[in-house]
């Protein structure tokens, strides 16, 4: 949906937005044309584990309340904004 913003309309804030760190988490999802997103497959715990090792801002987990990963990223100490 905001891939088809039409360019005139991508301020700062559309590009930091696109740019900015995630890993969407999917075992379906081929690519992605946001830059700053990496497609993970792996187990969403061990990652969540190796994330939190490294000095990094605040994880956040967003989603839906059904994702698989929900309750093991919250054990963990994450931030959940569903």
């Amino acid at each position: 949906m905001l891939e088809e913003l039409p360019a005139e309309a991508r301020d700062e804030g559309w590009n930091r937005m696109t740019t900015t760190p995630g890993w969407p988490f999917s075992h379906t999802l081929e690519t992605t044309n946001w830059p700053g997103l990496k497609i993970v497959r792996d187990d969403l715990v061990g990652f969540v584990r190796e994330l939190k090792r490294t000095d990094g801002p605040e994880l956040r987990t967003l989603g839906s309340q059904r994702s698989k990963g929900c309750d093991r990223s919250y054990a963990l100490g994450c931030s959940i904004h569903i």
